[in-house]
């Protein structure tokens, strides 16, 4: 039974949107293989490791997160305060990388896939962005530790043109280059690139044909077909269901 091993954000049972994703996905996989999760530690309260729905989860921190789970969940000043100071030095050493990424992430991650591919050899890593040191980190450990895994990014958001990721715009502007050479190397070393129908245009874009080849875009996996009643002709009633995001 071949290993694969999801790379995500926040997980059970902190679920971010792409966390949720990525339950989806692995239910539908976890029967044909063995399934490994790695996530962030978004709390003290969760353990390191745990099993979960039949599979294994292993929860990592970066020194920043480290941070962030220390601070006690309290509403006095200064808690708060103190919450306020870790994040904006964050967002300080965010904004002064020449790369959208944060190096001590993208080692957290690697290190518990190399614990994890010493105790269970990993066939294939599914990243899913964001966050894309889920995808850098996939690539170290391919290059360091198992030169015969395969990467299947699985991409949910755009890294480089992000407006969230980038929080400025000038931010965003200044590390484009830098950052679209990423999404490069990551479209050569994949095996195959998994991205929403919404990214086509960006990488139409800013990507060769050749770059492109390697992308099959998907119907977003927690789009489900269901068998609902027809409404009334004669209900004097109309509802409306809007499935999507709220920006600025």
């Amino acid at each position: 039974m071949k290993h694969v091993v999801f790379v995500v954000g926040n997980y059970y049972p902190h679920y971010s949107a792409v966390g949720n994703c990525a339950e989806k996905i692995i239910s539908l996989l976890k029967d044909e293989y063995k399934i490994s999760v790695v996530s962030i530690k978004s709390s003290k309260d969760v353990k390191n490791n745990e099993k979960f729905n039949g599979y294994n989860i292993h929860r990592v921190e970066s020194a920043y997160q480290r941070k962030l789970n220390n601070i006690l969940p309290t509403s006095s000043f200064f808690s708060k305060m103190n919450l306020f100071r870790v994040r904006l030095l964050g967002l300080i050493k965010f904004l002064f990388r020449s790369e959208s990424i944060d190096p001590d992430f993208v080692n957290a991650y690697l290190n518990e896939l190399i614990v994890i591919n010493n105790q269970s050899k990993i066939d294939v890593l599914l990243p899913l962005v964001f966050p894309f040191e889920s995808v850098m980190a996939s690539i170290a450990f391919q290059d360091k530790a198992n030169s015969n895994c395969s990467i299947i990014p699985y991409l949910f958001d755009n890294f480089s043109k992000s407006a969230s990721l980038h929080r400025f715009n000038i931010n965003r502007q200044l590390k484009f280059s830098r950052n679209e050479r990423l999404e490069k190397l990551m479209l050569a070393r994949a095996s195959k690139v998994f991205a929403m129908h919404p990214l086509q245009s960006h990488f139409k874009s800013t990507k060769t044909e050749t770059e492109q080849s390697n992308i099959l875009y998907l119907e977003h996996p927690l789009l489900l077909k269901r068998n609902l009643p027809t409404p009334s002709k004669d209900s004097d009633k109309v509802t409306f269901t809007y499935t999507g995001g709220l920006f600025r």
